[in-house]
């Protein structure tokens, strides 16, 4: 009975979607925001580096969507190691919250600017 329970919850919370990205560009900053949002920290580390930004100003330059980039990576991205490095380097950290997204029927489209 256990197993048949366990087995029906895992099959409930594995058909929900995810939230599909569209960069609305190629610029360097959209690139960081796709990272933010869908990367692993090695990504993340790996856009940072060929953006050619230091992280520092990264972190306190950078918004996507028109929130600071950690923010948004908070809202958007499910692995906390890359929240937590972009916080280190905020003004103001990021909390992480849980939304559910399986309601969203269109992709949402990111755009990334200096502030």
């Amino acid at each position: 009975m256990k197993r048949a329970l366990f087995a029906s919850l895992f099959l409930i919370c594995g058909t929900v979607s995810a939230t599909e990205f569209v960069a609305m560009n190629d610029t360097r900053e959209t690139r960081l925001c796709m990272a933010a949002a869908t990367g692993t920290p090695l990504k993340m580390h790996t856009a940072v580096k060929h953006s050619g930004y230091a992280i520092r100003n990264v972190v306190r330059g950078i918004a996507c969507n028109d929130e600071p980039i950690n923010f948004f990576a908070a809202r958007y991205n499910s692995d906390q190691r890359v929240v937590d490095r972009l916080n280190r380097h905020a003004r103001n950290r990021a909390n992480v919250e849980i939304i559910d997204l399986s309601q969203r029927d269109q992709p949402l489209e990111i755009s990334g600017a200096r502030h």
